[in-house]
């Protein structure tokens, strides 16, 4: 979804995020079980990018970020066990509410563990070793599968060019840094 987002225009972009939305909220609840269940994990994805590009707009116009805003923010944290969180908290930082941000970030840490499972989809970063405590949770027949994505693994956090307000900018140059082959290959 983010790079189609990329290319679009702020209002585009949110326009093409909310449909989204309403699109999945409808597979989840009047499409068939599948659908359900397919649409019930993306859901909090979108939300968070929703909520990002709703609060980049009060942090560009110095305004701040309102708590229908927070409240999407809120849906979008049981994503995965951390990454939804952690665009919570760079939200915060960037608009200045920086003990919230520490608090989010604090709890994000006490998250970790050795069993946490760090799902990579990006370009040449696949990850393909699990735990055996993940794979067995996995393997449980009794386990609903969405249930162990959100409490045992988290995902790379992506954003789109309409969510940058939202990141801090150290992390910004960190995201953009690759400036020769070498810089990609680290």
């Amino acid at each position: 979804m983010n790079t189609q987002v990329t290319t679009l225009n702020v209002h585009a972009a949110l326009a093409y995020v909310t449909n989204t939305f309403l699109n999945l909220r409808d597979l989840q609840t009047h499409g068939s079980e599948l659908q359900h269940e397919a649409a019930d994990p993306l859901l909090p994805l979108v939300y968070g990018t929703l909520a990002n590009i709703k609060a980049s707009s009060c942090i560009v116009s110095r305004r701040p970020v309102t708590q229908d805003i927070i409240n999407v923010y809120q849906l979008s944290l049981e994503c995965d066990l951390i990454s939804g969180k952690l665009k919570y908290a760079s939200m915060l930082y960037c608009s200045g509410q920086y003990e919230k941000a520490a608090e989010m970030l604090n709890h994000c840490e006490s998250l970790l563990g050795p069993d946490v499972e760090h799902l990579c989809g990006c370009i040449n970063r696949c990850y393909v070793y699990r735990t055996d405590t993940f794979l067995l949770t996995i393997l449980d027949t009794n386990t609903y599968i969405v249930d162990v994505l959100r409490s045992s693994s988290t995902s790379c956090i992506m954003f789109s060019k309409h969510e940058l307000p939202c990141v801090p900018e150290h992390l910004q140059y960190e995201m953009y840094r690759a400036q020769t082959q070498t810089d990609m290959n680290d």
